[in-house]
């Protein structure tokens, strides 16, 4: 009798260790494939457009996560040009007459130049030069791996070392969105660039959050995966992915701020936005929550708010820039 529950409690913890092993294993696999980019036709997954079978298949195989490539090009007339920093990124800047500034924007996660173009095309409308910078791993641009903004951070500070004298004596925004986002702030938290001001839709409160959400999103439960993945993700990329936290990045930036966000956005929670906007250590910020508004872009589903939203703010900046509150 002994030795019978003897083996059983053996056996049980067999179990277990397999289990945990099981566990690490798929995890592992899961952060090598939402950070790396793979070389296949295959479209990127989208969480919401999975059956229950395609989730079960999902959990042994990770995402598929293609390289992003511009497959759009703008419409008006562009110049691209080759940025080198610690990786070689490739830009697209795009001219207008009488340009009131300068527009550097940056994208989201596996997202390209293309996905900016509307963005770019729409702040041209409102007078300024644009410049679409592709991230490490997008594109044309070197790499093929993402660190969801960490890494990213030097991208921002090599397009604007590149781009700052390019209109000289002329403001100069970085506008970010999501990983973009993210990325500026990681930026700005380590170094004040002289920017003029900057534009933030929905940053993540932090990458670990970012990936617990993103988990509940596609139906998986966030604990204990979200913590193994955001775990692999950092080591096979040599980066502390937990201390990745624009929430705490955000106390860094002193510049006018615009921040943007919508209050149905499935990715980044209320929570997080107003943790972020909270933590910006200035009083030159304004908070514009979009109603109904997800993880989309504004310029696009939101045209007319957007423009005013913008516009105002541009405003405000290079108008009245005695002023503390906007």
């Amino acid at each position: 009798m002994k030795s019978s529950s003897y083996r059983k409690t053996r056996y049980f913890l067999l179990l277990c260790l397999l289990s945990a092993l099981g566990l690490l294993c798929v995890s592992y696999i899961h952060a090598y494939r939402f950070t790396h980019f793979s070389a296949t036709d295959h479209a990127r997954t989208d969480p919401k457009n999975l059956t229950i079978f395609d989730k079960f298949g999902l959990i042994f195989t990770g995402i598929s996560n293609p390289h992003q490539q511009d497959t759009i090009l703008p419409p008006a007339p562009y110049l691209t040009y080759t940025i080198v920093g610690d990786k070689k990124l490739e830009s697209w800047y795009m001219p207008v007459e009488n340009p009131k500034g300068l527009m550097l924007l940056y994208h989201g996660y596996a997202g390209n130049k293309s996905s900016m173009i509307r963005r770019a095309i729409d702040l041209q409308a409102i007078g300024y030069a644009t410049a679409i910078i592709g991230f490490r791993g997008s594109g044309r641009s070197e790499g093929v791996y993402t660190t969801i903004g960490f890494e990213e951070s030097k991208d921002v500070k090599a397009s604007y070392a590149f781009y700052q004298d390019i209109l000289p004596g002329k403001p100069v925004y970085l506008y970010g969105t999501s990983m973009g986002a993210a990325a500026i702030l990681k930026t700005l938290s380590e170094e004040a660039l002289p920017v003029n001001g900057i534009v933030l839709e929905y940053p993540f409160g932090s990458l670990y959050q970012s990936v617990q959400n993103r988990f509940k999103v596609m139906g998986f439960p966030p604990v204990p995966l979200a913590a193994c993945l955001t775990y692999f993700g950092g080591f096979q990329l040599n980066f502390d992915a937990f201390a990745h936290n624009p929430t705490r990045y955000a106390s860094g930036v002193t510049c006018p701020t615009l921040y943007l966000a919508g209050d149905h956005d499935d990715r980044v929670t209320i929570e997080e936005t107003m943790a972020v906007f909270n933590n910006i250590n200035t009083e030159r910020k304004a908070l514009h929550i979009f109603k109904g508004g997800g993880h989309e872009s504004f310029n696009q589903n939101f045209a007319a708010e957007w423009h005013q939203v913008c516009t105002d703010f541009f405003l405000k900046v290079e108008e009245r820039k005695s002023e503390t509150l906007y």
